[in-house]
């Protein structure tokens, strides 16, 4: 049974004379009802790690700026926090077959 799926193409130009490209195909969204607990979970997973780099980004600029070690703390519950988030999303997959 053939099916159709919808794809986008994607240009890169990898010089300012656009003579270089790259091209990437890129699927469309599944159309299939996803399970809102899932969403959820991965929405908090997907602040999670956005947080964690976000922090990471500060303790390397502080560091840039010889201010040491700053963020130390922060920068482990947003690990934490990563993990947790991850660990809760992966069970869920699991438990739930989604």
């Amino acid at each position: 049974m053939e099916q159709l799926i919808q794809a986008y193409v994607v240009t890169f130009y990898t010089d300012k004379s656009q003579s270089r490209m790259l091209r990437f195909f890129v699927a469309a969204p599944s159309p299939i009802i996803a399970c809102t607990r899932k969403e959820a979970l991965t929405q908090v997973y997907l602040r999670a790690v956005s947080e964690y780099h976000r922090m990471q980004s500060a303790k390397l600029a502080a560091l840039r700026h010889g201010e040491s070690f700053l963020f130390e703390d922060e920068l482990a519950a947003a690990a934490s926090e990563r993990k947790r988030a991850k660990a809760a999303a992966l069970a869920h997959s699991k438990e739930h077959g989604c």
